[in-house]
């Protein structure tokens, strides 16, 4: 399993194409199944990860002890004003790592709000270490146009106070919010609202045990864990600082993308904290992916094949009722053969073929068989039959006659 440590390859970091690699597929992996962060009980912890070197797949619901990114997090919302940093809301270099400066004005967009532009140089880590600290959080969580119509009846403004409801997350916190003014052609249109947090984020990595894997495409699994906060098991990392660097572009694509619209309808702190965790586990893999250069054991307990079926009751009870009838039905047939003074006649195909039918042929003049593939009226009139003759020096001579006093009275063959 792929590691990070002080010998990676850091200088990928200063290309710019090379960062948005990291970034795409950031926002590819946390498109898989993201519904582990917001209906979790624990602390959810995922890792993305390919298995290029296994010569067969990993099979659905196995288990693996591996290292995974180690990310917790609490929220306090805060007046808008209060912070410095609220003026560099919706302001992407300090918040992007890519230099491209691009906007997404959807709802739900989280960032995270840094002291200064990003430099790479500055990035590179020196040692690695558990991030322990606060960041400050934005969340877009209303956008108020200027066609709308205020409660008493007029349009907003630019100077028009942001809606204390939204329509995706409810009644907000009881907070100043950011307005960001959006102009088209110098005319303003619309204030996008956003509030602001302080988050205090503990972040490394994790062994986790037990963890379960499933697949979500070639060679390419997540390995998903919920566990019980405990910082004493998080462990020093080379990229923490990376990872939460890389996190509010991998935001900005997740929302673009609308990759974790269904959960925008719970409360809004549960849906931050899962937007942070999940952007936080995808870039930490993405970038374990790219920059990893050591290797560390992982161990998988492959899952059983297990066979399930789902039974009708009133059906079970009528099978069961007609098995035990032809159980009695067979303990009855044994018996009568045991008893029989005339054996069964096993195969009776071969029975028909070896009956010697020379003593009821007769001629085509007198009543009885004479024709079996064409009956006629006379046919009707067939006297009754009994076997005749015996065994004797092992070899038995048996044949159908005709049951009358006088056995001749029928020997001649038809004509």
């Amino acid at each position: 399993m792929r590691v990070v440590d002080q010998f990676a390859d850091w200088s990928a970091l200063n290309y710019e194409d090379m960062r948005m690699i990291f970034l795409f597929n950031a926002a590819w992996m946390a498109g898989k199944d993201p519904a582990y962060v917001f209906n979790s009980t624990g602390l959810p912890l995922r890792r993305y990860f390919y298995a290029e070197p296994l010569d067969r797949d990993i099979p659905a619901d196995s288990t693996m002890n591996l290292t995974l990114p180690y990310f917790d997090v609490n929220l306090r919302w805060i007046d808008g004003a209060s912070n410095n940093r609220s003026q560099y809301v919706d302001e992407s270099e300090y918040a992007d790592i890519s230099g491209h400066g691009f906007i997404v004005r959807n709802n739900g967009v989280v960032a995270v709000i840094r002291n200064d532009p990003w430099n790479a140089q500055r990035a590179i880590p020196q040692a690695a270490h558990i991030f322990s600290g606060k960041k400050v959080i934005s969340v877009k969580v209303n956008t108020l146009e200027s066609s709308h119509r205020l409660l008493n009846g007029s349009h907003p403004t630019q100077n028009s106070l942001c809606p204390t409801n939204s329509t995706l997350f409810g009644r907000l916190p009881d907070v100043t919010q950011v307005p960001k003014p959006y102009f088209v052609l110098n005319a303003w249109k619309a204030n996008d609202c956003f509030l602001i947090a302080e988050a205090s984020i503990k972040a490394g990595k994790y062994r986790g045990t037990d963890c379960k894997v499933s697949s979500f495409g070639a060679k390419s699994y997540m390995a998903t864990c919920n566990v019980t906060p405990d910082p004493n098991a998080v462990e020093d990392d080379w990229i923490s600082g990376l990872a939460l660097d890389f996190m509010s572009e991998t935001m900005r694509y997740i929302a673009m993308l609308n990759l974790t619209e269904p959960w925008m309808h719970d409360n809004l702190e549960t849906y931050t904290t899962g937007m942070l965790k999940l952007s936080y586990h995808a870039a930490w893999s993405s970038l374990t992916k790219h920059l990893g250069n050591a290797s560390e054991p992982a161990t998988f307990r492959e899952a059983e094949s297990v066979v399930r079926a789902r039974v009708n009751r009133d059906r079970m009870g009528v099978w069961l009722a007609m098995s035990g009838m032809l159980t009695v039905s067979a303990a009855l047939v044994a018996v009568a053969q045991k008893f029989s003074a005339t054996k069964t006649v096993r195969d009776t195909t071969f029975a028909a073929l070896a009956m010697d039918l020379t003593k009821v042929t007769h001629s085509s003049r007198a009543s009885g068989l004479c024709n079996a593939v064409v009956l006629n009226k006379k046919d009707r009139n067939l006297p009754r039959l009994k076997w005749e003759g015996g065994c004797d020096m092992n070899v038995c001579h048996r044949r159908v006659v005709f049951a009358e006093s006088d056995p001749n009275a029928h020997e001649s063959l038809c004509q």
